[in-house]
């Protein structure tokens, strides 16, 4: 849904649209498959990306692990 929206690519711009409604925390999901492709191995860039965007404009995120439901593939 990040990349089909975008956001991974304008989160700084999304995050400076956001204050136009003087929005200024939001619920950011976490792409856990992306930070821990593999097991106990963990890549946080593309959280930090998002993080550096929010910071950036002045915006608090709430990070939600289950943004988009609960994966299929965890039992």
């Amino acid at each position: 849904m990040v990349q089909a929206s975008q956001h991974d690519e304008f989160a700084a711009s999304d995050f400076i649209r956001l204050r136009q409604f003087d929005m200024r925390t939001v619920r950011e999901g976490v792409s856990w498959h992306l930070i821990e492709s593999t097991p106990n191995q963990f890549d946080f860039s593309s959280a930090l990306q998002i993080n550096r965007a929010a910071e950036e404009a002045g915006t608090e995120i709430i990070g939600d692990l289950l943004h988009f439901g609960w994966p299929d593939h965890i039992d």
